[in-house]
C-alpha cells in the first residue's frame, strides 16, 4: 500500500506505507528509550523525510543529537544513528549533511566512500573531532559542527539532491530538506 503526500509546493511523493510505518514505530521506540540532549531554549521540531525504500531493504534512523556540551563546549556535538531492521546497512554512498535556517544548500559533515556496515539493531556514532571527553569511542569523527537552528540529514547520494534517509531539524527553521 502506498501513501501519496503533497507538500505546500504541490510536490507529490509516493511513499510505501509499510516502510513509513516501520520508520515511525522505530522512531517512537528510540525516542521513548533515548533522549536528545539539547541545551538551548528553542523547541525541538523533528522533520522526517521518508525515502522510497523496499520493505525488505535496511534503513537507519537518527536516534540522538547533541549540539553542545554546555558553556565553553560548543563543539561537543554528536549524531547517533540506529539500524532498527534485521538487515545490515552499508553507509557507502551516504553522507551526513546539515543546513542552517537560512541555507538552501547542504553543508557536508561526513561522507562514506568505502563499505561501512551498521549491523542490525546496532548504533553508529559521529562526533566532532574536538569532542575528546565523550565517555564512549565514536565510530567516526570530523571537524563539522552543529548549532541552534540547524537541521541534519543522512542522504544517499550527492549533496542537495540525494535521497534523504532520515532528517531532524530544531529551533527556528526554514526550508530544511524539502
Amino acid at each position: 500500500m502506498n501513501l501519496v503526500l503533497c507538500d505546500f509546493s504541490h510536490n507529490v511523493k509516493v511513499i510505501n506505507y509499510k516502510t513509513m510505518l516501520q520508520k515511525t514505530l522505530a522512531r517512537i521506540l528510540l525516542f521513548g528509550i533515548l533522549f536528545i540532549q539539547l541545551t538551548f531554549t528553542s523547541l525541538l521540531s523533528p522533520i522526517t523525510a521518508a525515502a522510497e525504500i523496499s520493505p525488505n531493504e535496511a534503513f537507519i534512523v537518527i536516534s540522538a543529537i547533541q549540539i553542545t556540551g554546555g558553556t565553553g563546549h560548543t563543539q561537543e556535538d554528536f549524531i547517533e544513528f540506529f539500524n532498527p531492521t534485521n538487515t545490515p546497512y552499508d553507509l557507502k554512498g551516504n553522507r551526513i549533511v546539515k543546513r542552517t535556517a537560512a541555507a538552501m544548500t547542504d553543508t557536508l559533515i561526513k561522507s562514506w566512500t568505502e563499505t561501512t556496515i551498521i549491523q542490525p539493531y546496532h548504533f553508529y556514532l559521529w562526533t566532532n573531532s574536538s569532542y575528546i571527553s565523550i565517555p564512549i569511542i565514536a565510530d567516526v569523527t570530523t571537524s563539522g559542527t552543529l548549532a541552534d537552528n540547524n537541521g541534519v540529514a543522512l542522504r544517499k547520494g550527492d549533496n542537495d539532491t540525494g535521497t534523504i534517509i532520515d532528517a531532524v531539524a530544531w529551533g527556528k527553521y526554514g526550508e530544511w530538506f524539502c
